[in-house]
């Protein structure tokens, strides 16, 4: 299939399961034919000069099988699983039993996902952040979030931004904490982009909070794809960021039915390790605030990761207030209930009759889509953050008062389904 790493599985499980570590030793000493062990999650993290989040309860290895076995390769794990839970059941706790009564706490086999950026890739060449231009309506656009474009950006505490993405042009005049290279970890210090997407991101973000301190940690390659074991790791190493800006969807970008090479019909794709990563942030503290991309395939259901519930799914509208015509909707989270926390922002439109970009670039590129929409959000929670301070910061209070303080005034008509709670406003 085209929206999974070919030959590549990801296990995740507890840490107390010691089923599941047997089974990782049987792997790192080749007793389990036809299954490579690739690396651990902490390991890969050690290599980027990175440290694993010490509040995670889960581990994560990566193994390589025959590519286009990946299936059958899953169903051979997991029975070697069972071989070893039966061994050392006699041995097991009580807390473990509760534990594994817990769908997330399940021994899980799944493959290694592709997640996409939106825009055009460049010639592969570094971007310069002289390249950008916002465009025309971003006045238009910050009166409508209730940003004045004179506005000063007063900060009590330094909020600090994860941007997972292609990286950011070195002569972009943001503040950076840290940059780390994952897709490239023999240059892990250095995050050159040269796709685009992440350099637009950085700029559009530090124009609305000028204060912010950026981690940059690169993970899409020159395309714009990024694996799910790369994203993970950028996701789970100790940042202590305040918000974490995931502007990639999984699935499928084209509009049409069906993928024409493997003819695949999902554009939704779902993944129960990135859904444990996305619950396990929960308890960091202070707690981050996650915001992802609706999706740009004009679907009638959010793409992930932004279905999932605790994370800000961000939709993308126009300057006339009206829904971008390639942004999704939906109103359900993963789980089937209403997603109390869908929003739209500014994300301009990218039909070549009504163009209106978010940001230009000289290749040529018009930087458009929910992508730029939760770019927007990024800039303003940082804001906003940053504004009030982090003493005075609640996670369910924050989103309490976004709810309360979102526009319904759009176009044609407010609609739950297209807007969520409204345009996110100051």
């Amino acid at each position: 299939m085209c929206d999974v790493v070919a030959g590549e599985l990801i296990l995740c499980f507890s840490r107390t399961d010691e089923a599941a570590h047997n089974v990782v030793s049987l792997l790192r000493e080749r007793k389990i034919e036809h299954v490579e062990y690739g690396e651990s999650l902490a390991n890969k993290l050690k290599n980027l000069g990175l440290i694993l989040g010490d509040d995670l309860q889960f581990e994560f290895h990566l193994v390589k099988v025959p590519a286009g076995q990946e299936s059958w390769k899953t169903t051979y794990l997991q029975f070697f699983y069972k071989q070893a839970l039966m061994n050392f059941m006699p041995k097991f706790s009580k807390s473990f039993w509760e534990l594994s009564s817990r769908s997330d706490y399940q021994f899980t086999v799944s493959p290694n996902h592709l997640l996409t950026l939106g825009g055009t890739a460049s010639n592969g060449n570094p971007i310069s952040a002289k390249d950008f231009r916002f465009g025309g309506c971003h006045s238009k656009y910050k009166q409508a979030i209730g940003l004045s474009t004179a506005a000063s950006a007063s900060s009590k505490d330094k909020i600090r931004v994860l941007l997972l993405d292609s990286g950011i042009a070195n002569d972009a005049p943001v503040t950076i904490a840290d940059r780390r290279n994952i897709v490239d970890p023999k240059s892990y210090g250095n995050a050159p982009d040269d796709h685009g997407h992440g350099t637009a991101l950085a700029l559009l973000i530090h124009d609305l909070a000028p204060n912010t301190e950026f981690l940059i940690y690169k993970v899409a390659d020159t395309t714009g794809r990024i694996s799910e074991w790369d994203a993970l790791a950028g996701m789970v190493a100790k940042s202590d960021a305040h918000v974490i800006n995931l502007s990639m969807q999984f699935g499928l970008l084209n509009k049409n039915k069906g993928c024409p090479l493997c003819g695949r019909e999902s554009q939704a794709s779902r993944s129960a390790v990135f859904e444990n990563v996305v619950n396990e942030l929960k308890r960091r503290s202070p707690r981050p605030i996650v915001i992802a991309s609706a999706g740009n395939y004009g679907g009638q259901e959010l793409a992930f990761p932004a279905r999932f519930d605790s994370v800000l799914a961000i939709g993308s509208i126009r300057s006339d207030r009206t829904l971008s015509s390639d942004c999704n909707s939906g109103e359900k989270d993963q789980t089937g209930d209403p997603h109390r926390n869908h929003f739209v922002l500014p994300g301009g439109e990218s039909d070549p009759a009504r163009l209106e970009p978010i940001l230009t670039s000289t290749s040529g590129q018009n930087w458009t889509g929910s992508s730029f929409a939760a770019g927007f959000a990024s800039g303003m929670v940082a804001r906003i953050l940053g504004g009030m301070g982090l003493q005075q910061f609640s996670f369910d209070l924050f989103l309490d008062r976004l709810r309360q303080t979102a526009d319904t005034n759009l176009q044609p008509q407010y609609s739950n389904a297209a807007h969520g709670n409204g345009l996110m406003h100051f």
